[in-house]
């Protein structure tokens, strides 16, 4: 008769025991998917919880990032400067200094890295044309990013911002805008478990590449922008954002793999919804297409109408509620928050999901 050895007794021992713990830190692991229309704000908010949990961003990666926001500041003042002479839109630049401005920007190459004193001051010159300003103005009816208007009044102090000794700050990087592209993950800890985000992208072209991420998910957050009421799509002009971000949500919060994962809802950029609806004075239906909305322009009814809009697209509500956040994902005590107010629903899935 076989019998093992005290060897091999401790040896099994400490087999159960890594195993023991390796199911332990996955149970640990929350696997978060980051989905949305594009431009809805999810890549901020990933950077945004890098930085208020995770490493942040080093001095040698905000060097690293400076070429990416210089290229968003030139690419949005090339942006403008076109919009300017489309009729539907603007009459077109008149003043000769800002015409030479506008000549000078349209000359760079699309990779642009430095800000010369030439172009710095060929900005000062445009954001200080009234022609200009009315089609920033107009932004709605071009592609915008919304970093834009913050880099440009920043470069009007030109050189300490964008000068050749500059280095952005955190806030810089986690505006900075790439469009994401395919699925990009970042890991942080929280009080001993680990979160593993995956930060999808948006764009209808990428969208096809998400379904290899939805088994195993412990949560998913759908981020929906709430200025995007009156814009259009990037990829398609005549499709109103928010009705997308509405047939996409209607998509994931239904889909079979998540039947039973925990959905959440973040109403993103609240901050830049109160400054449209009220001091720029674009109500709810300025477009037309939503009748139902809101007459009045009242920041928290109009939220409540978009939050509603949502819901309503998801079936068996009452069995597989949604929760639902505003958030402002550009500032940082917003994204804590909000996280902290998740952070418990989360963790408690993926204890089910391991069984303990």
């Amino acid at each position: 008769m076989f019998r093992r050895s005290a060897k091999d007794d401790a040896k099994s021992k400490e087999v159960e025991r890594q195993m023991k713990e390796e199911a332990q830190a996955d149970a640990l692991t929350v696997k978060l998917l980051l989905i949305g229309a594009g431009g809805s704000g999810k890549t901020t908010m990933r950077k945004q919880l890098r930085c208020v949990y995770g490493v942040g961003f080093s001095e040698e990666e905000r060097a690293d990032t400076a070429p990416i926001i210089i290229a968003n500041l030139l690419d949005g003042a090339k942006a403008v400067v076109e919009a300017s002479f489309d009729s539907t839109i603007c009459d077109g630049l008149t003043d000769a200094s800002s015409l030479a401005a506008a000549n000078i920007i349209n000359k760079l190459p699309e990779e642009h890295p430095i800000l010369e004193p030439e172009v710095a001051e060929s900005l000062i010159i445009l954001w200080s044309d009234p022609v200009f300003r009315k089609t920033f103005d107009n932004r709605t009816k071009f592609q915008l990013q919304e970093c834009w208007a913050v880099y440009m009044e920043k470069a009007m102090t030109y050189p300490k911002w964008g000068g050749p000794d500059w280095i952005p700050s955190v806030e810089d990087c986690v505006r900075a805008r790439i469009r994401s592209s395919g699925v990009v993950e970042e890991e942080f800890e929280v009080e001993g478990a680990t979160f593993r985000v995956m930060d999808c992208g948006g764009q209808r072209a990428e969208r096809r590449k998400w379904i290899h991420f939805f088994e195993g998910v412990t949560a998913v957050i759908f981020v929906a922008d709430l200025t995007a009421y009156d814009e259009v799509l990037f990829e398609d002009r005549t499709k109103n954002r928010l009705l997308e971000s509405l047939e996409l949500f209607e998509e994931m919060a239904n889909n079979k793999f998540f039947s039973t994962t925990p959905f959440m809802l973040f109403l993103n950029k609240k901050d830049l919804f109160e400054q449209k609806l009220i001091k720029e004075a674009h109500p709810l239906n300025i477009t037309g297409l939503f009748p139902d909305a809101p007459s009045e322009q009242n920041v928290e009814e109009g939220i409540k109408w978009i939050e509603d809009k949502y819901l309503e697209r998801k079936h068996n509500i009452k069995q597989h509620p949604v929760y639902v956040h505003v958030t402002t994902a550009i500032d940082p005590q917003s994204v804590q928050y909000v996280f902290e107010s998740c952070r418990q629903i989360m963790l408690k899935k993926a204890l089910e999901m391991a069984g303990l």
